[in-house]
């Protein structure tokens, strides 16, 4: 995986996801890459639900 350089210089990102209704909800996240991945952790709640 290439890693974009926006990405590999921050340390959270907004994660868009999208209602039932097709509106988008930006949710910051902070985020590691590990072994060419991107790795995250929430609670569970309306976000992890729209993944």
């Amino acid at each position: 995986m290439t890693i974009p350089r926006e990405l590999s210089e921050s340390r959270y990102a907004l994660l868009r996801s999208f209602r039932r209704d097709g509106s988008p909800v930006d949710t910051p996240i902070w985020f590691a890459f590990d072994d060419g991945g991107l790795l995250f952790r929430t609670k569970v709640g309306p976000k992890t639900r729209r993944l």
